[in-house]
């Protein structure tokens, strides 16, 4: 009887064990999914930049091409 206390001791510490693993994996797996996503809207800021820049230059090279 002792002995079926102690495997399920050992029961719960592994279970423990396997939660708190599981709960690291799913912190780690949630950082990557936020630094992606904050990457995606870097990506999307850097081509609205972009965008602009083009408009601009466009804006001045036609300007430039009115001009006598």
């Amino acid at each position: 009887l002792a002995n079926l206390e102690t495997l399920k001791a050992e029961i719960e510490l592994e279970k423990k064990d396997i939660a708190e693993e599981a709960e690291i994996e799913l912190e780690s797996l949630k950082a990557e999914i936020e630094l992606e996503i904050a990457k995606e809207a870097e990506i999307e800021l850097e081509n609205k930049d972009i965008a602009e820049a083009q408009k601009h230059t466009t804006k001045v090279s036609k300007q430039q091409v009115k001009r006598p």
